[in-house]
């Protein structure tokens, strides 16, 4: 089948992308980096919490609620250990939402009236576009209930008026 396919031709391409030397060395390499800045994420958290809290997740860290929480936030360590070190290795390969400028969430704070403003135009601007949208599909519609439109007599064909585009006057013609 076709989405058989293309599930397949998807596999492949990702088994192509793990198994390619260059990846599994930028992944070492970045396992490497991450070492150190891991470690001492780890460290600091275990500074943070009580002994007998370490006692107890020692004894029962087979729970089942505790399967699914990855503790060590690894995106945000990455960027954190990229800005201290410079390592070209931790380079995230693809844009996020918290890779916008950093100074964008110091300019919202600074200037809220004028944030404010431009979040107006925009919203402005999108409602238009939605009105034209609108009211261009409407004017499709009646188009097409007009060309559904077959006269009963044969003498009958529409006209249009030079100024009005969208309204079709129907005249007998002899």
């Amino acid at each position: 089948t076709e989405r058989g396919s293309r599930a397949f031709a998807k596999y492949m391409a990702n088994l192509e992308r793990i198994t390619n030397p260059t990846t599994a060395a930028k992944s070492r390499e970045v396992r490497k980096a991450m070492a150190a800045p891991r470690q001492g994420y780890m460290g600091c958290i275990a500074t943070k919490v009580s002994p007998a809290d370490i006692r107890e997740c020692t004894n029962n860290y087979d729970r089942e609620e505790y399967q699914g929480i990855s503790l060590v936030p690894s995106a945000a360590l990455r960027e954190s250990a990229y800005r201290k070190t410079g390592n070209a290795a931790l380079v995230s390969p693809a844009m996020h939402i918290s890779d916008l400028p950093r100074g964008l969430k110091q300019y919202i704070a600074e200037h809220p009236e004028e944030y404010e403003d431009y979040m107006e135009e925009r919203k402005a601007e999108v409602e238009f576009l939605k009105s034209a949208h609108r009211n261009a599909r409407r004017a499709w519609y009646r188009r097409q209930e007009r060309t559904k439109f077959k006269p009963e007599n044969g003498n009958q064909t529409p006209k249009r008026r030079r100024d009005d585009d969208e309204e079709s006057v129907w005249s007998a013609t002899s």
